[in-house]
């Protein structure tokens, strides 16, 4: 589909899910820092790749900084404690990356998220726990069928 696969100038690909150019995800993976589309990719794609990763992105709404790390188990170290994720639905076709990534989103608090999507009647405000699980359930079905490949 349309915007699973990032291409450069040269048409190399430096991104699905987890880039090299710079979004307002960090993720650091052995001292290497790359970048997620979204918010949901950070809780996931330990997952897939079986390492730890340090995720920093700032709060849209309060401009704070969201910081965790993410192991294949679970989430450690949240920082602000209370801080939660956006999720959005969508049409199953047609730029994930516009469609679905752009809107989902680190916060700083259930209130500045809820503040957020006052104006996105798509988009509904979960717990980092919540958005790791839903993370999970889908690393599994990627790599279920990378393995039946």
């Amino acid at each position: 589909p349309a915007g699973t696969i990032e291409y450069d100038g040269q048409g190399r690909l430096i991104g699905y899910g987890i880039t090299l150019r710079e979004t307002p995800h960090a993720f650091v993976v052995n001292d290497q820092t790359l970048y997620t589309w979204c918010a949901l990719d950070a809780l996931m794609f330990p997952i897939v790749i079986d390492e730890h990763a340090q995720v920093q992105s700032p709060c849209p709404h309060t401009n704070k900084p969201v910081t965790l790390t993410v192991t294949p188990q679970g989430v450690l170290l949240l920082q602000p404690e209370d801080a939660v994720i956006s999720l959005v639905s969508v049409a199953a076709e047609g730029d994930i990356r516009s469609a679905f990534c752009c809107d989902v989103l680190f916060f700083a608090s259930r209130q500045a998220g809820e503040a957020w999507c006052r104006d996105k009647p798509h988009a509904n405000i979960v717990s980092v726990q919540e958005g790791f699980e839903l993370g999970q359930r889908i690393a599994h079905l990627i790599l279920d069928r990378a393995r039946s490949h």
